[in-house]
């Protein structure tokens, strides 16, 4: 399974919001870099956008980052066999 995971310095709780209404969906979880002060930023989150699983998060937070937004792909292997043959190739 490929997760999407962007990450998006400091705009992630506007993203969230904009993937709710856009996609007709719910967040699924959020976690705040501070529970006390949740303007700091997201440091994960998760929605469903069409039945797959996307995570987010601010990177921290820190808008001292020279780009607005990156994104990584997150492979989820079904046993250790499958990720130790693919790390095997890949490496």
């Amino acid at each position: 399974m490929l997760i999407p995971h962007l990450h998006l310095n400091g705009h992630c709780r506007e993203a969230l919001s904009f993937y709710e209404k856009a996609f007709s969906t719910k967040i699924d979880l959020i976690q705040y870099i501070s529970d006390t002060e949740p303007e700091k930023g997201v440091t994960h989150a998760e929605i469903h956008i069409h039945g797959q699983r996307v995570m987010l998060n601010d990177r921290g937070g820190n808008k001292d980052f020279l780009v607005e937004s990156a994104m990584q792909m997150i492979v989820v292997f079904d046993s250790v066999k499958e990720l130790k043959d693919t790390y095997q190739l890949m490496k």
